[in-house]
């Protein structure tokens, strides 16, 4: 489509025979856009008798288009080009443009639309010969710059001297250059040397992070003594759409994992149905405040007698599974399945758990410590 200001006629160049009927909507749009016509206007299309040109079927080699019964632009077809194998939208579309960015170096009136693909080709084919520097970069240059850009990037990079937990200084390195006695460093050797750099950085990073988050952990267990309130995280394979069960502290365990020791209202939580002494670890509760919970009257006497140091460990005391307390305090009903039986925390193919695709929990054997767990 060319729009002509001077005699406000647009041309449509169509390669399949389509009336102007198609082209209304698409030619009112562009003028509306380049502010050609106003944006609110609805102008009219006519043919040359003065017929409104509405009927989709309806074919005219010239339209006009009317605004408040005034003809202000004229639409017409120019030459008919029809598309077919070797004549296509491409070099019909490049031949357009060849003439618009340089009118008179083709005739394209004394050509065939089927000669088109060929005379493309040969002016694309002189195009890329003559600007072969400006549009293409060689392989040396471009390993040259690359080149340059690694040795810049490592040169600004500074690693300082690290201290260890023990307090000892672990060298640093840094890129110096020796006087020139060195022989040249090579792209890979530059490469590697950045490599290195950002493998050291990484490495303090993550031990500064690890270092932040055992400080967090350490100061929330301090606050973890017998009698105080927690709510455990229940095992979302066990029970659906659960919510935290209230417990209170009774035992610490030894080591620094920060595991605890849990009674409840219907006894002390253990890992399964052997009762076994179980501490739940520490990504598996979260304390809660006293003052902001409604604790039941049976888990207040529980957490009192904590307090006071009246609460027997021993075997009178009743235990119960995690899964078991649920469903007795909540009243819920968790996801009743038995666990698989699998010696040696390796659950294979003849699982119980693998051959029903589901994981393995806390009912397990394995207490889903086995490679059926991710």
């Amino acid at each position: 489509m060319e729009i002509h200001i001077d005699s406000r006629t647009v041309c449509i160049c169509d390669g399949m025979s389509r009336s102007l009927h198609g082209w209304q909507q698409h030619v009112l749009n562009v003028l509306k856009r380049t502010r050609m016509i106003a944006i609110d206007c609805k102008p009219t299309f006519v043919d040359d008798f003065g017929t409104t040109f509405v009927e989709p079927g309806k074919s005219a080699d010239t339209v006009h288009l009317m605004i408040n019964n005034s003809r202000e632009w004229t639409i017409k077809k120019t030459m008919l080009v029809r598309q077919k194998d070797g004549w296509n939208c491409g070099p019909i579309a490049c031949m357009k443009l060849w003439t618009m960015f340089a009118p008179g170096e083709v005739d394209v009136c004394s050509l065939h639309p089927q000669e088109y693909k060929r005379v493309v080709v040969a002016k694309f084919n002189a195009l890329v010969r003559t600007l072969m520097k400006e549009i293409t970069w060689s392989a040396e240059e471009n390993s040259e710059r690359r080149k340059c850009e690694l040795k810049k990037s490592s040169e600004q990079s500074v690693i300082v001297d690290t201290e260890t937990r023990s307090g000892t200084k672990t060298a640093g390195s840094s890129i110096e250059e020796d006087g020139g006695r060195q022989p040249p460093k090579t792209e890979t050797d530059v490469r590697n040397e950045a490599r290195r750099v950002a493998c050291i950085k990484r490495k303090r990073n993550q031990e500064i992070q690890a270092e932040k988050m055992v400080r967090l952990r350490n100061e929330t267990l301090q606050h973890v003594t017998p009698g105080t309130v927690v709510s455990m995280k229940m095992d979302p394979r066990d029970v659906k759409r659960a919510r935290g069960l209230l417990g209170i502290v009774c035992d610490r365990s030894g080591n620094r994992a920060g595991g605890v020791q849990v009674a409840t209202e219907e006894g002390i939580v253990t890992a399964d149905l052997k009762k076994r002494e179980y501490f739940i670890p520490s990504d598996r509760y979260a304390v809660q405040k006293v003052q902001d919970l409604a604790l039941p009257d049976k888990l207040e006497v529980v957490r009192q007698e904590i307090m006071n140091g009246l609460f027997d460990l021993g075997k009178q005391k009743q235990k119960v599974s995690m899964k078991t307390a649920y469903r007795l305090v909540e009243g819920g009903p968790p996801i009743e399945r038995k666990g698989c039986g699998c010696k040696g925390k390796k659950c294979t193919h003849f699982c119980g758990c693998v051959k029903a695709k589901k994981k393995c929990s806390l009912q397990c054997s394995c207490k889903g410590e086995c490679n059926n767990h991710n």
